[in-house]
């Protein structure tokens, strides 16, 4: 009886300690010892720079895209449009190699767009529709004379003498000696290669416009006017 007497004390006893602990709380340090310490922050995983290879790649691109840029403004400036600016800002060379490859691929769509548009430009250059001497001021201007020069090109071209030596026909011919043809109405010596241009004997098809024009500047460059019995 007696032993069944202290296990009931001994029971009581310790369920009051329990009662006791849980009313007081943890002691002081227990729950900074027992709290799961904060996982750590992922750190952020920084690309290596691209190889020398694909920035050489990607700068040539640019390049490329440049100059093509710059030839489209040529053209616009010929039929007397504003220059266009180009964006072609390149990444920091520490940049990743999925960077430089985005833009070279970017840089070399700009090339392939501004090409076709110049050539877009450049067929209008050499169809102009209409008739006379003013419709071919654009391609005059971009094969290289000046717009101060234009003036006395169209007058040879349209109104020498005062009917004209081609009136802005690119096929005209002269079937008389010297044989002249095309919008300048340049000899047979000149575009059959016998007279040099610019120190070069090369043949063109005088009735083509573009050759033509192209001819009839390289000679302005190296005699003036004074072919065409013009002083300036």
């Amino acid at each position: 009886m007696a032993t069944r007497i202290v296990g009931i004390c001994l029971i009581t006893a310790v369920v009051a300690v329990i009662l006791a602990m849980m009313i007081a709380g943890p002691p002081a340090g227990f729950a900074a010892e027992c709290a799961l310490s904060p996982s750590p922050e992922p750190t952020a995983t920084v690309a290596p720079p691209a190889p020398a290879e694909i920035v050489y790649k990607a700068l040539r691109y640019r390049s490329g895209a440049l100059r093509a840029h710059v030839r489209w403004n040529h053209a616009r400036w010929c039929f007397g449009l504003p220059a266009k600016a180009c964006t072609a800002r390149a990444p920091e060379r520490s940049a990743s190699d999925a960077k430089w490859r985005a833009a070279g691929k970017y840089w070399r769509l700009i090339a392939q767009d501004r090409k076709a548009r110049t050539a877009h430009l450049h067929y209008r250059m050499r169809h102009p529709g209409g008739s006379g001497g003013e419709r071919w001021k654009p391609l005059a201007l971009w094969v290289g004379w000046t717009r101060a020069e234009w003036p006395t090109v169209l007058y040879i071209m349209a109104q020498r003498g005062g009917h004209g030596e081609s009136g802005g026909n690119p096929k005209a011919i002269n079937p008389r000696p010297p044989f002249c043809r095309g919008l300048m109405q340049l000899a047979r010596g000149w575009y059959s290669g016998v007279w040099a241009i610019l120190g070069r004997h090369r043949a063109f098809d005088p009735l083509d416009p573009e050759a033509q024009l192209r001819a009839a500047e390289g000679i302005h460059d190296q005699q003036g006017f004074k072919p065409w019995a013009i002083s300036t």
